[in-house]
């Protein structure tokens, strides 16, 4: 198998057996190297773009996947497109970087162990696999060449290592070359002049150990405009003073051993999360078993309870592992001990802790001295020295993302390290992970009744006001204490007040608002656009009225491409809920979204509202239609341009689409009133698809709750149209609940409004309703005179759904007349038309009239054929509610049949129906059909 081999650490040179492969054009050969730097790790294309182009052009994404694509025929199948990315699958040691990285940290290693002669080997190495600058044969005014100068730094961190490891061994006359030609490249790095000038003194050169201060001097005025440091003026000082100790050991001593137990304390009280410790204890091997470090994730938004766990699951693993125990103590090297550290992640206010910084304070825990001028690479390579023999356990507390902790994380295979974070930190290699969600209202009881107990019916109220989130309850406790005039109804009450309640779950600067807007500050002040689509789309989800929503609803609140990166921001940071795509914010959070979306522009919020209510309708609209072809009207001209309403492909897509968003688009409907950027027509559309739905559904109540809201909309707007589609859509479904004096009560009304509405589509549709109606009401006369009126509109306008959907009304309305064989000729031909049309839902109710007409008529083989065939359909579309009305029609033919025994069959399927509807009045009409056809349960 041929063996690839990368050498950036100079001219870019790729080999493949030995020879050189023709990489292309600079740009290209920049990709490739910005992909070593990162081996095995994908790099967004934004972040590859803003690495090749200061200012990216229009081009941009087009050019590189032209170079990518290069790239993949030069070197084979290592080049991946990935997550919008790029990976390059390459291991650390094909590529010189790699090589040179492992040599380097080998070295530091050996020299912790006192191993000085292989330490020696391994820097020579190391600093052999240097031919020039890094990436030098790159572009000198791309981005990427940041990140190549901060390479380049690392070798001449490494050749200061080495000289200072020679250097303790005694002078060596090759070394003041050797640190003069690395000078030549980095002339303002004061470590090498200080080694310089030591190297010099210990081989007798007194002069020129001072010469070359002074050339320092010049050369760090000259450059950076500023004197020697400290260690440069206090090394000159010991020169001229002649000390003896001026070529040994900088200030670098050995370190004692210490064992640090660094944890906050237990937390006094620990509910609800019993199977998250356990889940992450379960992950914990014995170290002495262990090939590498063991890293927990805990994740989760503010308030929910990280910190708390991590301390409490840490200290039952110090008690558990021995952590620092006098075993540990009596091995030497095998030593223990607990550190913490709060990276202020995700603290209000709190600068992101340095990763340096960290380090630093990481190996002062371990007894390491105040390190001099060493950069992060050293740092970390010295931490995970430190750390390869040691049992160890680290918490480290709010992590921002994964590339903070990263040069963090331990060597030695028997540390531990417990992560929290309010990202998910998918980009980071974890043992286990725990994303946190909101504790159960027992749970919620059992953490207030912790801190004073109090009546349960109140203190559950709170638990459920305060959503379950553990820094809510434990500030509501706080209040509860401070509060000594409040009763813990009173306080109850106060906090059901969605203006009061963020205010009574803080004090001052801390509480459930400072943790929230700390997550939403850092998206919202954030230079990247992302972010800051993130924080709008927030500000946006917390005023539209809905309990949840789906992708496509999102990305019209801020008109944005599928896939847009700011949800997936939102749903990173947990500031929203992600749930089979559906999108939901605590309630708490809802009310937070609604505060800072004051500081939105109105002319930014109402256009967004207005896109969500359209994107709902159209959605609904073109899920129907996958349904049914009556695909109701069109609406006003899209307010999307790069967003898009949901394309249901198939009969099942549309379905699901409905019934997953009913819900939401009721809630919608309910808010209309308040929603002025919101026209009728749309609102209408909505419920008009919500209607056709409940007749599958059988969620006839849901839509009335609602549909009223509409009709007084309507009538107070002064929109005749829009009250007449309202009015006979709530209608309908009062129809269905056979509650008809509020049916004909909203009938009247409408049938006033018929002249003032000249859509011919709209007048067929109500004379087809009132004319089913009025033959269920009994005024049979009324009813062929509003059916005959519909199918001659339909007939004159020559449109084939509206049509069928007459001869189905007359058709059923002649069989209940006995007019039997006009009745099955409308029928046949209704039947025919939607065959046609492959109205699959419209067969089944023409068969559903055509198996009673026909049964009526003698033939009730053929009848009960068609109500067979109907409800195979129905079952396999999964609509109980049809399958139910079939059962009904089955039982009342057979009845009349003298079919008792079978009858009852259908009685019993029709009842199990309505179990699994969960709807009593549903059974209760049931049972009332079987007594009045006197069929047997």
């Amino acid at each position: 198998m041929s063996q690839l081999r990368f050498q950036i650490l100079g001219p870019t040179i790729v080999s493949r057996d030995g020879r050189d492969l023709d990489l292309g054009s600079p740009k290209q050969r920049t990709l490739l190297v910005a992909l070593l730097l990162e081996p095995r790790r994908v790099l967004p294309m934004r972040r590859l773009l803003n690495l090749l182009w200061d200012d990216p052009p229009t081009s941009a994404t087009a050019n590189a996947r032209t170079y990518a694509y290069g790239l993949r025929k030069a070197l084979g199948p290592v080049l991946h497109a990935r997550d919008g990315g790029y990976l390059l699958d390459v291991a650390p040691a094909d590529c010189d970087l790699g090589q040179f990285t492992a040599e380097v940290g080998a070295a530091r290693l050996a020299r912790s162990a006192d191993d000085l002669s292989a330490a020696e080997r391994h820097y020579e190495k190391a600093l052999g696999m240097w031919r020039g600058a890094c990436g030098e044969d790159l572009p000198a005014d791309i981005p990427l060449q940041h990140q190549l100068v901060t390479v380049t730094e690392r070798r001449a961190v490494a050749v200061e290592e080495y000289a200072d490891l020679r250097l303790r061994q005694g002078p060596d006359p090759r070394l003041p070359e050797e640190l003069r030609q690395a000078l030549a490249d980095h002339p303002t790095r004061e470590g090498l002049w200080a080694l310089l000038m030591r190297a010099l003194a210990a081989g007798g050169d007194t002069a020129g150990a001072l010469e070359a201060y002074h050339r320092a001097r010049s050369e760090l005025a000259a450059r950076l405009g500023v004197d020697p440091g400290a260690e440069l003026v206090d090394l000159q000082r010991s020169i001229l003073a002649r000390e003896p100790a001026v070529a040994g050991p900088s200030a670098t001593t050995r370190s004692r051993s210490v064992v640090p137990h660094e944890l906050p304390a237990r937390p006094p009280v620990f509910v609800g999360r019993d199977a998250a410790v356990a889940q992450l204890l379960g992950a914990v091997a014995d170290p002495g078993t262990r090939r590498y470090p063991v890293v927990l994730g805990i994740d989760g938004p503010g308030g929910i309870g990280k910190s708390t766990l991590a301390v409490e699951l840490a200290h039952r693993m110090s008690e558990r592992l021995g952590a620092g125990s006098p075993a540990d103590r009596d091995a030497g090297d095998d030593l223990g001990g607990e550190i913490y550290v709060d990276l202020h992640g995700g603290r209000s206010g709190l600068r992101p802790a340095n990763q340096a910084e960290v380090l630093v304070r990481l190996l002062r825990s371990l007894g390491e001295p105040e390190p001099g001028h060493e950069d992060l690479e050293g740092l970390a390579a010295r931490w995970r020295s430190l750390t390869h023999g040691r049992r160890l356990l680290i918490v480290l507390d709010n992590v921002l993302d994964a590339d903070q902790v990263r040069p963090l994380l331990p060597n030695g295979p028997g540390c531990t390290v417990v992560v929290t974070s309010r990202r998910r930190l998918a980009d980071l290699d974890l043992t286990a992970r725990q994303t946190l969600s909101t504790l159960d209202v027992d749970a919620a009881v059992r953490l207030l009744k912790a801190h004073g107990d109090a009546d349960e019916g109140p203190l559950r109220q709170i638990a459920l006001l305060c959503g379950g989130l553990p820094l809510a309850l434990r500030m509501a406790a706080a209040r509860l204490a401070s509060r000594t005039d409040l009763t813990v109804g009173d306080f109850a009450l106060r906090l059901s007040d969605d203006r009061l309640r963020l205010s009574e779950l803080g004090y001052r600067d801390t509480g459930v608002r400072a943790t929230f807007r700390s997550s939403f500050v850092a998206l919202a002040g954030s230079a990247d656009p992302v972010d800051r689509d993130a924080a709008k789309l927030f500000c946006l989800l917390g005023l539209l009225p809905v309990s949840d929503c789906s992708a496509e609803v999102a990305y019209a609140l801020i008109d944005a491409a599928h896939g847009d990166a700011s949800v997936g921001r939102l749903v990173e940071l947990h500031l929203v809920t992600s749930d089979n795509g559906r999108l939901r914010l605590h309630d708490l959070l809802r009310l937070f979204a609604r505060e800072v979306a004051d500081e939105l522009p109105p002319e930014d919020i109402e256009p967004a509202i207005y896109r969500a209510a359209w994107c709902y309708a159209e959605s609904a609209r073109r899920a129907w239609l996958c349904v049914r072809p009556l695909a109701g009207r069109m609406l006003p001209p899209s307010p999307l341009t790069r967003a898009a309403a949901a394309d249901p492909q198939t009969r099942a897509e549309g379905v699901r689409w409905l019934a997953e968003n009913s819900a939401s688009m009721r809630e919608l409907l309910f808010a209309l009133p308040g929603l002025p950027s919101v026209p009728l027509s749309v609102g209408v559309e909505i419920l008009r698809h919500l209607t056709s739905h409940d007749g599958l559904a059988g969620t006839f109540r849901d839509t009335v709750a609602v549909a009223g809201r509409v009709v007084e909309q309507a009538a107070a707007g002064a929109d005749p149209r829009a009250e007449l589609i309202a009015r006979r859509l709530l209608a309908i479904n009062l129809q269905r609940l056979r509650r008809y004096p509020e049916s004909q009560a909203e009938v009247r009304p409408a049938i006033e409004l018929l002249p003032e509405v000249d859509d011919p589509v709209e007048r067929i549709t109500t004379l087809n309703t009132f004319g089913i109606f009025q033959t269920e009401w009994g005024d049979l006369d009324a009813a062929e005179q509003s059916l005959r009126a519909g199918l001659k509109l339909a007939r004159e306008h020559d449109d084939p759904p509206w049509t069928s959907l007459l001869l189905h009304s007359l058709g059923m309305h002649q069989r209940v007349r006995g007019v039997l064989g006009e009745s099955i000729e409308l029928l046949r031909e209704a039947y025919g038309i939607r065959q046609a049309l492959a109205d699959e839902i419209g067969q089944i109710y023409t068969r559903m009239q055509l198996g009673k007409a026909l049964s009526a008529a003698g033939e009730v083989t053929e009848g009960l054929a068609h109500l067979d065939r109907a409800l195979l359909v129905a079952e396999r579309l999964n609509s109980a509610e049809l399958a139910r009305e079939i059962r009904i029609d089955r039982m009342e033919v057979l009845s009349r049949a003298g079919r008792i025994g079978e009858a009852s069959g259908e009685l019993r399927a029709a009842l199990e129906v309505c179990r699994r509807l969960d709807d009593e009045t549903l059974r209760a009409e049931v049972l009332r059909e079987a007594q009045r056809l006197r069929v047997p349960a």
